[in-house]
């Protein structure tokens, strides 16, 4: 409802697999890093294991119970207001705005994550280290106004809803992706143990005198 320069429209920035590629893009590249005696002496199963533990594929989880609150005060221009409302040109209008801020944990890079096959109307908040702050407004003052407050208490419920809507589809995407992650890097660590297996052979073979 109220935007400030800081605020992002949340599940826009990627697509979730854009995302999640990049997962495995980087969880290859530390596979690369690793010496060639350690990849020969990896346990496979349990290395992919770690390895997806550490990837940050934790969906994030709004911790509601734990939102705070407080109200702000804002002049704005009448150029700023909804299309409908009459403002008297030049004339700068004070407002209130109700703050939300609803923490979570998980990653929040989720927060800008498009899921594959879901959409709805857009969410727009500031996207804190662990934490979301939803800005909303009557456009009017909040305080002892209680129709005010019951409006603004009912519009956040219905972007929260959004939010965990959201969430919960990008959830299923990552569920469906792990077992193709753990095929591709199960194939890909073999193959480079294979690999070093080929290598180490033929170097003990270039020596006549064994």
């Amino acid at each position: 409802m109220f935007r400030k320069n800081r605020q992002i429209e949340l599940f826009r920035e990627m697509k979730i697999e854009a995302f999640l590629n990049q997962k495995l893009r980087n969880i290859k590249n530390t596979v690369d890093s690793y010496t060639e005696s350690h990849i020969s002496s990896i346990d496979t199963e349990k290395e992919i294991e770690s390895l997806i533990s550490s990837s940050e594929l934790n969906v994030p989880k709004l911790r509601k119970e734990d939102t705070s609150t407080s109200i702000s005060e804002k002049q704005i221009s009448g150029h700023q207001l909804p299309s409908g409302r009459t403002f008297v040109p030049g004339r700068l209008i004070d407002i209130e705005i109700a703050n939300y801020s609803i923490p979570f944990s998980g990653n929040k890079s989720f927060f800008k994550c498009l899921p594959k096959s879901f959409s709805q109307r857009a969410v727009i908040a500031d996207l804190n280290q662990n934490s979301l702050t939803l800005k909303l407004t009557n456009w009017d003052k909040i305080s002892g106004n209680d129709k005010a407050i019951e409006y603004l208490k009912n519009e956040l419920l219905r972007n929260v809803e959004v939010i965990e809507n959201y969430l919960a589809a990008l959830q299923k995407d990552v569920d469906e992706f792990i077992p193709e992650l753990e095929k591709s890097l199960t194939s890909y660590i073999n193959d480079l143990k294979k690999d070093i297996d080929v290598k180490n052979d033929s170097n003990d073979k270039l020596n006549p005198f064994k």
